[in-house]
């Protein structure tokens, strides 16, 4: 995860509701241009954790820094490297949508003003204290599904593990490139 120590990486969680998904964007990305930041809003329903959420990051600015992404957009390759594929139609399913969302944000950059670009993020955005690394039966068999996790890899290594067979996925698309 050595790809950070040259960039900041603030993640938070939040809720926030879309009306228009395309407008909404649009404001975020004016935000990231105001502040020299990306902003990559990860939902949280096919994430594991805080743990799955940097890994994703650090893979992707590595793939950023040595030139070698898939997608056209770091944003992107953030969702790619998450959702362990190298399908945008797949990685889209890790992005915002119509309605409410609960998600990862992610602020990446050399240095920002956090206040700042925190106060402008906020008015439409509202950070959620709720322990997202709990994750329900249904979500789970969500997630494994989404990654492929067969039964013997979960009987080898517990359910607890599931962070882990998720990061190993992660770093197999590495492999993949």
């Amino acid at each position: 995860m050595e790809a950070i120590t040259e960039m900041t990486l603030l993640i938070e969680k939040v809720q926030f509701e879309i009306i228009d998904e395309k407008e909404w964007l649009k404001e975020l990305r004016k935000i990231a241009g105001r502040n020299g930041v990306h902003i990559i809003c990860i939902n949280n329903k096919l994430i594991t954790g805080r743990i799955h959420v940097k890994t994703a990051v650090c893979q992707a600015l590595r793939a950023f820094k040595e030139r070698r992404m898939i997608a056209q957009s770091l944003e992107m390759e953030v969702l790619l490297s998450a959702a362990a594929t190298r399908q945008c139609h797949e990685a889209v399913n890790f992005g915002v949508h119509k309605g409410l969302n609960n998600c990862y944000l992610c602020i990446i950059s050399e240095g920002y003003d956090k206040s700042k670009i925190s106060q402008e993020l906020m008015n439409f955005m509202t950070k959620v204290d709720e322990d997202w690394e709990l994750i329900s039966e249904e979500r789970f068999q969500k997630i494994i599904g989404q990654y492929k996790i067969t039964p013997p890899e979960l009987l080898l290594t517990g359910n607890l593990r599931l962070t882990e067979l998720v990061v190993e996925r992660i770093a197999m698309l590495e492999l993949d490139r």
